[in-house]
Formats: C-alpha cells, structure tokens, sequence
C-alpha cells in the first residue's frame, strides 16, 4: 500500500477493507491511506458474495423521469453503486468520503442483485447489463 501512495499519492488511491465490520465495532481496521472505495459498508467479501450469487454489473443512465432519488428507491440494498460518468464522460469512483449526486445525463455503473437485474427499469432510463464473474 505504501508503495502505490509514493507512486500515486493519497488523492489518487482507493482502497477496500477485506471483510464485513463486525457488530461490536464502529469501523472495520483503519485504513493507512487513500479513499474507501464504494462507501464505508463496501468490502471485498460482500463484493465476491454478490458475485457467487449472480449479481450482475448494470449501467444505468439517470434522466428527468428516473433520477438519482428514484434509482436510489429501487436499489437501496440491492445494488452497490461502483462508478458514476458525468456527462463529460468523466468516471467518478464512489467513496464513502465524497458523496455525489449524480444528475440526468449521468451514467452508473452498480453491481445488482439477480432478482433486481430481472426487472426492468422506469420509463426514460436506460440500462445495459454486462456479465460479472469472480475472479
């Protein structure tokens, strides 16, 4: 780790903890730098779990009729938001230390649980799935 934040620096580092935080504690191990990628509750055991049930990687793309709010309402605990692209095609990695709020023209990348992957999305989003396995 240490190594990449000399190649890199701190701002362009992003980091996941290795398991679940347990009950009794606030916050899995601290991290020595960089940012937590996906969010504080993202870590790589929850992310190989959804991926041996099926999850699916979807790209959805936000509009007037199906915002951020309404994509939240569907999704909420059933998809882990990974990445966001503005509509200057720009990626934006979602941390836990910078929320965005992603607008009409933009673009999410979420890794979706099976059920959810079956249904299909509101009217004037658009959404594509791309096949995910573990490593």
């Amino acid at each position: 780790m240490h190594h990449y934040r000399r190649e890199f620096g701190d701002s362009q580092l992003f980091v996941l903890h290795a398991g679940e935080a347990t009950t009794n504690s606030k916050q899995a191990t601290p991290l020595p730098a960089g940012y937590t990628a996906f969010g504080d509750d993202v870590s790589y055991e929850r992310l190989a779990r959804a991926l041996g049930m099926g999850a699916e990687i979807r790209e959805t793309t936000l509009s007037e009729n199906f915002d951020f709010d309404d994509y939240h309402r569907r999704y909420y605990k059933k998809a882990i938001t990974l990445f966001a692209i503005d509509p200057r095609e720009r990626l934006h990695i979602l941390t836990s230390e910078h929320k965005l709020k992603p607008a009409p023209g933009w673009t999410l990348l979420s890794l979706v649980e099976p059920q959810e992957a079956e249904q299909p999305v509101s009217e004037g989003a658009t959404e594509e799935t791309y096949a995910a396995r573990p490593a």
